[in-house]
């Protein structure tokens, strides 16, 4: 069963963006959710031992996307 990310969202009003730890993640949310038009998406790679061949400035250059 999902979290209620609708009501989170509701009652975030500052939320600016969501991201998805690996493809997983947006496919599950894309499964369940319909995505908001003022809010921004971004699909990052994920944080599990699969992506061993990116490296840590790689991750940290995606990763801190979210940031700006």
């Amino acid at each position: 069963v999902p979290n209620d990310l609708e009501q989170f969202i509701s009652t975030h009003p500052q939320l600016k963006l969501i991201a998805f730890n690996g493809a997983k993640a947006q496919n599950l949310f894309d499964k369940y959710f319909r995505r908001k038009e003022h809010l921004k998406y971004l699909s990052l790679p994920g944080t599990s031992p699969a992506n061993a061949s990116f490296s840590f400035e790689r991750l940290y250059e995606r990763w801190r996307e979210i940031l700006l």
